[in-house]
Order: C-alpha cells, then sequence, then structure tokens
C-alpha cells in the first residue's frame, strides 16, 4: 500500500510540474491545475476505498479465525 500511495503522489507532483513548466496563459494554467487537483482526488477517493475493502476483508479474516 505504501508503493501504491508513493507512486500516486509522485504522479501528481510530476503532472503538477509538467502543467506548470508548460507555456500557457494563467487563466489556461489554473484550469489545468484544477483538472489534474480533481483528478488526483478521485485517484485517492479510489485507493481510499480499496483500502477499506482490504481492511474490512482481511477484519472478516481474523473474526473467521477467532471464532473457529
Amino acid at each position: 500500500m505504501k508503493f501504491v500511495t508513493g507512486f500516486l503522489l509522485g504522479a501528481a507532483i510530476g503532472a503538477v510540474v509538467a502543467v506548470m513548466i508548460a507555456p500557457r496563459a494563467g487563466s489556461e494554467l489554473g484550469e489545468s491545475v484544477a483538472d489534474i487537483i480533481d483528478r488526483g482526488k478521485t485517484i485517492l477517493d479510489q485507493a481510499v476505498d480499496e483500502g477499506k475493502r482490504a481492511a474490512d476483508e482481511q477484519r472478516r479474516s481474523l473474526e473467521q479465525q477467532v471464532t473457529s
């Protein structure tokens, strides 16, 4: 999970840097950064949901082991 988090964070930072060094007008740059942030939020939400599902599965597995 740490690898995925680091990868996603690195990708987001790289995307922001790439957008910022690309020649664009200020308003276009702001819109691009906003789009990247929105995509990052979506990816982060998906990662959190995946982590919650994995934690629930692990909890259920441990409960079964304890009650068996």
